[in-house]
Order: structure tokens, then C-alpha cells, then sequence
């Protein structure tokens, strides 16, 4: 789909597989990335030729643990380098994995059920122990368990009250921090879109975060029916509906924050796909 836009998909560190590397590293080379990027040309790496009023503008965009990274990454360059959120024009996060804590009742809900071929087809372990494998890689990725409800690193705290003890001084800065960078977002008016399958183990996530921010910022979330994890990256031999319904989505969206090109504002059903 054709949205007019260069896209940029950085080389970044891991973690797992016995590699060093954890998420403050981590966003923080991506971070990094994108401060290049306002500097510089990608496609000639020469420093940008721009004026007042000529800034440059970017989505971030990242699909399952990926989402997790670019709207971390949007959150640490609010807190550390607010100045730039003028350029950042939107988000897109597919099948977003948002609260590392795992507490989501979807992972019960939308539990893969053999019998019936029904749930989140992608996660076919019992609802507790696809939990439980979700959160040893979020361990993992975090380096502690103190950071599964940090809101830099595991988004979906961002809007919610974690009622953490009053006498921990780090908590304190920590909310203290979260709010002003809350503040900023909603200043600044940052776009976000998520896609989310209804089927998905991190569907109720990625609808209670949308209905947290609604009011704030200017939230989209697509909850397609049936759908399971990353389906629309999926390569399908076959039509795809619900795919193509989504990627034309995300197509339009990244247009309306860029500006540029066509965007087709015609309702159709995919409204409600």
C-alpha cells in the first residue's frame, strides 16, 4: 500500500538467547536512532536541510514486541527530549504486547481451544501457562521483575493507577515522572493507532489502554473479529479481508499524520471490520 512515506527499520540490539542487552539499553539505542534520524537524511545520511516550519516528521510503527518498543520509545523521548514530539506526527502499533505484567483476563478468555480450532491460534499453550511464558520473556527483556509494571518500558501503565506504596521514594518519581510525560503527550497531541484482533491473548490490554486515553490523545484502536496475533502480517495464499482491511487502514492513518497523499475517507464496512 502505497502511503508516500520513506520507512526506516533500524538494526537494534536484543535480548534473549543468552545476548546482554535489556530494555533500558535497548530504547535507549532506539532512541538514539530516531534523534539521527530528525538530523539526518536516511536515504543520503546528509544532515537535513530544515527550516522553521520544515521539521521533520516521523511515525514510529512496531508489530506484537516490536509495538512495545515504539511506544517506549515515544515515551522516553517525551520524558528526555520533549522538544522533538513535535516531530513525531503518530505511533502505529499491530497486535501491541502493552502490560508486561501479563494481567490481562484475554489470556483466559481468548485461550486457544483445540477442539473448536477458536482463540488466539498463535499461543496454543493452557491460558496459565502462555502466561507464564509471556512474562519469563518479559523478564527476560526487562532484566527484573521490579520493571513489569514500569510505564516506560511496559507501556500500558501509562494511564493506570499501580496504588504502589506511598513510602517507596523511586515509586514517588517514578508516578511523578509518568504524569509530566502524560502531560507532554497530551500537549503535544500525539497520534496513536492500534490494531488489535479480538481473538488475541493482548486484546484486553490494547482496548482498556485505548479507553484510558480516550480524551487525552487522539486514540484509534481497530479491533478486528476473530482475529489472531499479527494476523495482518500474515502470508496468506489466499484473500485476506480482515489483512488488507488493515494494512489500507494503517496506510490511511500514516498519510492523515504525515500529510501526504491520498486518504480514502469513503466509509465502507471495513469501519467495523
Amino acid at each position: 500500500v502505497e502511503t508516500g512515506a520513506t520507512v526506516v527499520c533500524p538494526d537494534h540490539l536484543l535480548s534473549g538467547h543468552g545476548r546482554p542487552f535489556q530494555a533500558p539499553v535497548i530504547v535507549n539505542q532506539l532512541v538514539q536512532d530516531v534523534l539521527w534520524l530528525l538530523r539526518k537524511d536516511p536515504l543520503t545520511k546528509e544532515a537535513r536541510n530544515t527550516t522553521a516550519g520544515d521539521s521533520p516528521k516521523l511515525v514510529l510503527l512496531g508489530d506484537s514486541s516490536g509495538a512495545t518498543q515504539a511506544f517506549s520509545v515515544l515515551l522516553k523521548l517525551a520524558k528526555d527530549h520533549p522538544d522533538v514530539l513535535e516531530c513525531i506526527r503518530g505511533v502505529a502499533l499491530l497486535s501491541p504486547w502493552l502490560d508486561l505484567s501479563c494481567g490481562s483476563h484475554t489470556y483466559v478468555s481468548n485461550a486457544y481451544e483445540r477442539g473448536s480450532d477458536s482463540g488466539d491460534v498463535m499461543f496454543r499453550e493452557p491460558a496459565d501457562d502462555n502466561r507464564a511464558t509471556f512474562r519469563q520473556c518479559a523478564t527476560t527483556y526487562l532484566g527484573s521483575d521490579d520493571l513489569l509494571q514500569d510505564w516506560l518500558y511496559s507501556p500500558y501503565w501509562l494511564a493506570r493507577s499501580l496504588n504502589r506504596s506511598s513510602g517507596n521514594s523511586s515509586s514517588s518519581r517514578d508516578a511523578d515522572g509518568r504524569e509530566a510525560v502524560l502531560a507532554r503527550l497530551i500537549q503535544a497531541q500525539v497520534r496513536l493507532w492500534m490494531c488489535i484482533g479480538a481473538a488475541e491473548s493482548l486484546a484486553g490490554e490494547t482496548l482498556d489502554l485505548a479507553q484510558c486515553l480516550r480524551g487525552k490523545l487522539p486514540v484509534e484502536a481497530w479491533l478486528h473479529e476473530g482475529a489472531f496475533h499479527v494476523w495482518m502480517l500474515f502470508n496468506a495464499s489466499r484473500p485476506f479481508a480482515s489483512r488488507e482491511a488493515a494494512m489500507r487502514n494503517l496506510a490511511n492513518f500514516t498519510r492523515r499524520a504525515l500529510g501526504t497523499g491520498y486518504v480514502d475517507s469513503a466509509p465502507n464496512q471495513d469501519l467495523y471490520a
